[in-house]
């Protein structure tokens, strides 16, 4: 898929937004009726998402108001044309076409109607796509990897969205656009490149505002040196213990596994895991090396282990997932 090709399908009204325009209140009503309640508030969970895949790009539906709701992982809004009326937290926000918003899992949100010429995409990523491999890549840009860390891994403390004004950035759209063709015309290689489009994107958005009075520190920060960590990890993960780690950074064990918990929602075993269940995803797609090498390779001993690990994360074992990807 090409640009221009990318243009027509986005332009295109697809089946839901003929419903819309045919039967206006019966979708409405649908659509408000969909969307679950916890604690009160109308929630999107996280199951929304494929299983086994770790992040979504969707158009938003035109010709109908999205009501207030919040989701459970982070979502991106771009503004492919026209423009974007929400109320984030209680706050009236305008994006105009070349513009991102990005609210963590906890923001309450609600969308106005967009007309026809408003095309508005919606990236939604899990925690574990923005596990700590994506976090180191990111580390070096303090910026982006506290938003992600406070945002995502402790939601519950905050609810925070950031405004792009990125309109006169064109590698930004550029990154964007290269996404999602790779998303709707999958071919080899699409998921490697689609992930490193929105890094790229994450980066260019960062460097383009990392001047402007939104991301200026206020004072002393107390914060961990979270990304040194994440750093560390993913460089030692293999063979790397909470009493290493600890050792490394002059922490107490103890309060370096709540530090972890408090940013990531679980401890190190489970980060040095998804690290090397990742490592072995690749393995198993790009090599011939037997199941077992490959367990011995990433850092298991134990290949009964390994397996279990395998399938939590990608439901079929790693033959299967092998057999798939070939």
């Amino acid at each position: 898929m090409n640009n221009g090709e990318l243009d027509t399908y986005l332009r295109k009204r697809n089946e839901n937004e003929w419903m819309v325009l045919r039967f206006p209140e019966e979708i409405h009503a649908a659509y408000e009726a969909t969307i679950p309640q916890v604690n009160g508030t109308k929630t999107i969970p996280e199951q929304f998402l494929v299983p086994g895949e770790h992040f979504a790009f969707l158009k938003h539906p035109r010709y109908i108001a999205t009501p207030e709701h919040r989701h459970e992982f982070l979502e991106v809004n771009f503004v492919y044309s026209g423009e974007c009326r929400q109320v984030i937290n209680g706050k009236s926000v305008i994006l105009a076409a070349g513009e991102f918003c990005m609210m963590d899992s906890n923001v309450i949100h609600s969308i106005e109607k967009p007309g026809d010429n408003d095309i508005i995409i919606n990236l939604l990523m899990s925690k574990r796509f923005l596990d700590i491999d994506v976090m180191k890549r990111l580390s070096g840009n303090d910026l982006m990897s506290e938003f992600l860390v406070n945002s995502i891994y402790r939601s519950q403390d905050h609810n925070d969205y950031i405004i792009f004004r990125s309109s006169a950035n064109r590698n930004t759209r550029t990154y964007m656009e290269q996404a999602l063709c790779e998303y709707l015309d999958p071919t080899v290689g699409s998921e490697e490149a689609m992930n490193c489009h929105i890094i790229l994107l994450f980066t260019e958005l960062m460097r383009d505002h990392k001047e402007s009075n939104a991301f200026k520190r206020k004072g002393p920060t107390s914060r961990a040196p979270i990304t040194q960590i994440i750093q560390y990890i993913n460089d030692n993960y293999k063979h790397v213990t909470l009493h290493s780690l600890a050792s490394q950074f002059n922490y107490h064990p103890n309060y370096l596994s709540s530090l972890l918990k408090s940013h990531f929602g679980y401890g190190l075993m489970i980060i040095v895991q998804d690290l090397k269940i990742k490592e072995a995803t690749m393995l198993l797609k790009y090599t011939n090396m037997t199941i077992g090498e490959i367990a011995f390779e990433v850092g298991y001993s134990n290949i009964t282990l390994f397996y279990n690990h395998f399938k939590e994360r990608h439901i079929v074992t790693p033959l299967a997932y092998r057999k798939m990807n070939s």
